[in-house]
């Protein structure tokens, strides 16, 4: 910064000959205030991080329950994941007591408990955990589910912002029964594939969505593959699993707020969970450093997003890995800090 100020010192120098000695004096001194005005914040130029250029997928639980028919006793998976701190997500067909259990001793926490008024018995959950550690063949058990469970999908998501899980909209979880007025009417019909079931939320942060659809012994969403009417998937989702009882999709809403619309199509949906969990990697930020020490992610449409405070004295300068898996930070009294693109 010194060095800078140097410069334009020398550059406007030469300026002496064509104005006012006391002219040129006010120049200089405006420009080395400016200067040193802005030498208590860095930016670092926008750069996405890991999770940026790839799925937040981290994991995706295989078993008998990834059949596309239905399956008795379908309530185990195993889950394997390469990083650390992944929230864990199960989500199933169970009861009003269901638990989740592990072979790696993670703690599930409920978030989801949502029966259809269309269906009485049926009952949508949905369980976490955040995993500290890379998963090897975790072995993830439903217990307490019906004797005929009708699905379960277990997954793991990186780059979630531990601290506040999911998005706190109120609109998050959106729980709806189907056939009825939050959700439409859609059933299966080879010849002219009719009907959609919705379930809509307002994000308020960056967030990676997924659906959870109970089908009533009929077809995955979107109906009959070759029927007539066309084949119509949920629009802008991406299957996880898909089967002819239970679907799990999922999607990256990013810019925040933004508004998330699930369509099932020409299928016997019974019940849909939208649920959304945040994920501040998922849009482009750069990332801002402030002489308080304060580090905040600052995204395109403007929102700016405090990740913490490391330190109370400046913070000067912002470095990324090539690869951008995380950045160093620097500042006075040999500071030197790391965020590994989730925290500090």
């Amino acid at each position: 910064m010194y060095a800078i100020v140097h410069l334009l010192l020398i550059f406007l120098a030469g300026d002496d000959a064509r104005m006012g000695l006391a002219h040129a004096r006010l120049v200089r001194l405006a420009l080395v205030i400016f200067i040193i005005s802005m030498a208590g914040v860095a930016v670092a130029l926008p750069r996405s991080v890991k999770a940026d250029s790839s799925s937040p997928l981290d994991g995706i639980g295989q078993g008998p329950c990834n059949s596309t028919a239905p399956v008795i006793n379908c309530s185990t998976q195993l889950l394997t994941t390469t990083q650390s701190n992944d929230v864990v997500i199960i989500v199933a067909e169970g009861t009003n007591s269901t638990t989740v259990s592990d072979s790696s001793g993670l703690s599930f926490v409920q978030r989801v408990s949502y029966s259809s008024t269309t269906y009485p018995p049926l009952t949508m959950v949905e369980f976490y955990a955040v995993a500290a550690f890379p998963l090897n063949n975790d072995n993830i058990t439903v217990s307490d589910a019906p004797r005929y469970t009708n699905g379960m999908q277990a997954f793991a998501i990186h780059g979630a912002d531990t601290a506040s899980l999911f998005d706190q909209d109120p609109s998050i979880p959106a729980t709806v029964s189907c056939p009825g007025p939050d959700c439409g009417n859609c059933y299966a019909d080879y010849n002219t594939n009719p009907g959609t079931c919705s379930a809509s939320i307002q994000t308020s942060a960056s967030d990676f969505v997924v659906a959870t659809t109970a089908i009533n012994d009929a077809l995955p969403c979107g109906g009959y593959p070759t029927s007539p009417a066309g084949y119509v998937p949920p629009p802008g989702f991406t299957h996880i699993l898909a089967s002819d009882t239970f679907e799990v999709d999922y999607t990256l809403s990013t810019s925040p707020p933004n508004s998330v619309k699930f369509d099932c199509n020409a299928t016997d949906a019974s019940a849909i969970v939208l649920d959304a969990v945040n994920i501040p990697t998922a849009a482009p930020y750069a990332l801002v450093v402030t002489a308080e020490g304060n580090v905040y992610r600052f995204y395109q449409n403007g929102t700016l997003t405090l990740v913490g405070q490391p330190v109370t004295t400046p913070l000067r300068q912002v470095a990324w890995k090539p690869d951008g898996s995380y950045a160093l930070i620097v500042g006075d009294f040999a500071t030197l800090v790391k965020y590994d693109g989730t925290s500090l």
